[in-house]
């Protein structure tokens, strides 16, 4: 509990990341009405949307979706690890240059959090979406 009080305190939760599957972090966050900042790969683009219920940073990715550095096999090369520090300088100015406008009138993220709570309520709620997902199971089981 005291993990979705912090969440529910805070104004922005970050999941600016290379690489995740899915993101369990951000649909608590949006649970509790919390904007999330993420990056546009894996699931995150499926229900985080920039300026509506979070901020997207940029993120150079492949047609698949996926950062493009990520398969390099020179992961422990100093070049590499200067590409990754810059990504992480880059990502951070990028996150600071987002939440300014929100800093300067804070007013501006109640429809931020307001979508957050709907996007988690739509999206995953399980008395919603149970229903839903037993019928689609039932019907691709009896095809």
């Amino acid at each position: 509990m005291q993990v979705l009080e912090i969440l529910r305190d805070s104004d922005f939760s970050i999941l600016a990341t290379f690489s995740d599957s899915f993101g369990f972090s951000a649909m608590e966050s949006l649970a509790v009405g919390t904007p999330v900042i993420a990056t546009p790969q894996g699931a995150l683009p499926e229900f985080i949307r920039d300026r509506e219920n979070g901020l997207m940073l940029p993120l150079d990715l492949d047609p698949a979706g996926v950062w493009v550095h990520i398969g390099r096999a020179d992961k422990s090369s100093p070049a590499y690890a200067n590409l990754f520090r810059g990504e992480i300088e880059r990502m951070a100015q990028n996150m600071i240059e987002a939440i300014s406008p929100y800093c300067d009138a804070p007013e501006n993220l109640l429809p931020l959090r307001v979508n957050a709570r709907r996007t988690a309520e739509t999206m995953f709620d399980s008395t919603t979406r149970s229903p839903y997902l037993d019928d689609l199971y039932d019907r691709c089981l009896n095809s």
